[in-house]
C-alpha cells in the first residue's frame, strides 16, 4: 500500500512508490511538526513515514544570534576610516590645520603602495609598510616632512587601536622611531621689514584695510595663524583690546594688542560693515565670505615677495615677536602667559632663534669689565 507524502514547501503530493509529485494536491499549514499534514475534508490528519523534525529551542535561537552580533565587522576601508576619524578628531578640538596634516599622512602612504599595485585596508598595513614608506620620504621630502607624516600616522593607527579595529600587539608603528630632522631654523624680521609690510597696506581698498589690520595684530602678538582665521566678530573686543582666540589643542586664550593695533581693526571693522558678507560670524572676510588661514597665508606670502622681495610666512611673526620681546628683558612667564604656551618647552623652542646674539647684547650691557 503506497503511503501518503505531502511536502508543506511544495503544496505537492507524492507517493511511496516513487512517482513523481501531482501539482496541486491540497494542503494546509506549514508543518512545525514535519510527520503530520492536513488535508481537506472529513479526514485531520494522516500520519506519515517521514522521522519527526525536532523543533529548534529558543535558547538555541537566541545563542545563534548573540553569536551573529559577536562576529567582527567588515574591515575598514581608508575611506570609511578617515570619515569615521575625522568626527572624533572634530570632537577632541583638533585644528583643521592638524586635520589637514594627519589625512596628508594617511592619503600618501595608501597612494604611495596603490602605485605599485597594492589597494591596503587600515589593518594589512604592516611595520615594513610604514618604514619603506618613510625611507621614500626621507630620500624625497624633508626631514620635517617625514616627521609631519610620521605623526599623522602613529595617531590614525592609536586611533584604530583605540576603536579596537586593531590590537596594540598588531600596530604597524610599534618600535618604527620617530624619523630624525634638525631644529629649523626660522628666519626673524627686522623691525623694518614687518613696518614696511605694515605700512604697504594703504587704506583706500577693502583689501588693504583688512591685510593692515592682520599684520599689525602679526607683529603685535605673534599669534599663530589657524587662531586668528578663526576668531569670531563678537570675539574682538576693541575697548580692553583683546581678541579671544582658539589655540593650539582647543584651549581658548585672549591676546592683547596695543594702541596702533586697535586703529587698525576699528578700521577695518568699520569697512566691514559695508561688505556684502558682513553678517557673517567670522572676524577676517574675503569676497567670498569667510577668509581662512589659506588666505592669510598666501596674503602675507605676496605681500613680502612685492615689499621684501623674499618668501615671507605667517609663522616669522611668531619667531620674530619672541625674539624682540626677550632681546628687551621682558619676563619668560609674561611670555609664555602672552604667547598662550602650556609650559616652557615652546620657551625654548622659539626662544633658541638669535640666542648668541642675544647674549652678546646683553654682555655688552653687563660686561663686569667695563665697570673698573
Amino acid at each position: 500500500m503506497a503511503t501518503t507524502v505531502v511536502s508543506a514547501r511544495s503544496r505537492t503530493t507524492t507517493t511511496g512508490t516513487g512517482m513523481a509529485p501531482v501539482p496541486g494536491a491540497p494542503t494546509r499549514g506549514h508543518g512545525r511538526r514535519g510527520s503530520v499534514a492536513t488535508l481537506p475534508g472529513p479526514a485531520t490528519s494522516v500520519s506519515v513515514g517521514v522521522a519527526p523534525a525536532a523543533r529548534p529551542s529558543r535558547t538555541v535561537e537566541r545563542s545563534d544570534r548573540r553569536r551573529a552580533v559577536r562576529q567582527a565587522p567588515a574591515a575598514m576601508t581608508v575611506a570609511a576610516a578617515l570619515a569615521e576619524w575625522e568626527l572624533a578628531l572634530r570632537s577632541q578640538n583638533a585644528s583643521r590645520h592638524t586635520i589637514k596634516n594627519y589625512f596628508t599622512a594617511i592619503r600618501q602612504l595608501r597612494d604611495y603602495f596603490l602605485d605599485q599595485g597594492f589597494n591596503l585596508a587600515p589593518d594589512e598595513v604592516t611595520r615594513s609598510h610604514v618604514r619603506e614608506f618613510l625611507g621614500h620620504l626621507a630620500e624625497t621630502r624633508s626631514p620635517a616632512t617625514a616627521q609631519t607624516r610620521y605623526d599623522g600616522l602613529n595617531a590614525f593607527f592609536a586611533w584604530l587601536v583605540d576603536e579596537g579595529e586593531i590590537d596594540i600587539g598588531d600596530s604597524p608603528m610599534l618600535r618604527v622611531k620617530r624619523p630624525r630632522a634638525p631644529e629649523p631654523e626660522t628666519e626673524i624680521l627686522d623691525l623694518q621689514e614687518m613696518a614696511a609690510m605694515v605700512l604697504s597696506c594703504k587704506p583706500r581698498t577693502f583689501e588693504d584695510v583688512r591685510d593692515r589690520a592682520i599684520l599689525r595684530v602679526f607683529v603685535d602678538t605673534g599669534v599663530r595663524v589657524g587662531g586668528l582665521a578663526d576668531a569670531l566678530l563678537a570675539d574682538l573686543d576693541l575697548k580692553d583690546q583683546r581678541l579671544a582666540l582658539r589655540l593650539k589643542g582647543g584651549r581658548r586664550k585672549a591676546i592683547h594688542f596695543g594702541v596702533r593695533a586697535t586703529t587698525d581693526l576699528t578700521r577695518y571693522v568699520r569697512w566691514r560693515e559695508m561688505h556684502p558678507k558682513a553678517d557673517s560670524t567670522y572676524l577676517w572676510l574675503g569676497w567670498l565670505g569667510h577668509f581662512t588661514d589659506s588666505g592669510i597665508r598666501q596674503m602675507v606670502e605676496e605681500r613680502g615677495r612685492q615689499v621684501l622681495g623674499k618668501h615671507v610666512h605667517p609663522h616669522m611673526f611668531r619667531h620674530s615677536f619672541v625674539h624682540y620681546w626677550k632681546s628687551n628683558d621682558g619676563r619668560d612667564d609674561e611670555l609664555i602667559e602672552l604667547a598662550g604656551w602650556s609650559s616652557g618647552k615652546q620657551l625654548e623652542r622659539y626662544g633658541r632663534q638669535r640666542r648668541l646674539e642675544r647674549a652678546v647684547a646683553a654682555h655688552r650691557r653687563l660686561s663686569p669689565g667695563d665697570r673698573i
